[in-house]
């Protein structure tokens, strides 16, 4: 994951051992998110940063409702193995143009040149631009509030 940790999951059983409703669908959810952006979590590796945005977790015990903070604005990287691509994961659905401070030319990051910016799950490319603010990508618009977050596959040069 971005910050090289473990996804831990409680999922409270009933006293026969079975999972209430409530609890399947939340598995679900994320075993369907999983489905589609799943290469930016499996077998990935940290990036430079673990992220960046406006909202900070910080670590130690449970923050509790620090979760319901987090936006769009919000990203996470890892890359693959060969660090030729690297997965910015947008922690909400954005409005307008996305922008991505850490992958733009001038970043302390040191980037490169982006060749391709792909949106896990479609099929179309989005509108994307790299300058030295960042990368700026637009998406298409979504109607459903059960996107979560999103996961981009930024092609390095």
């Amino acid at each position: 994951m971005s910050k090289n940790g473990t996804f831990i999951l409680n999922v409270p059983g009933k006293p026969d051992g079975t999972i209430d409703a409530k609890e399947r669908l939340i598995l679900h959810k994320i075993g369907a998110w999983l489905a589609v952006n799943g290469e930016a979590i499996y077998a990935t590796r940290p990036w430079s940063v673990y992220g960046e945005g406006p909202s900070t977790i910080h670590p130690g015990s449970f923050q509790g409702k620090s979760v319901k903070q987090l936006s769009a604005a919000d990203i996470r990287f890892t890359r693959n193995k060969a660090a030729s691509v690297v997965y910015a994961i947008a922690l909400g659905w954005p409005r307008e143009a996305l922008l991505i401070r850490s992958l733009g030319t001038d970043a302390p990051t040191r980037p490169g040149r982006i060749r391709h910016v792909e949106l896990l799950g479609e099929h179309h490319t989005p509108q994307w631009h790299q300058s030295g603010a960042g990368l700026s990508v637009t998406l298409p618009p979504r109607f459903d509030d059960d996107t979560y977050a999103l996961a981009l596959r930024v092609h390095l040069t």
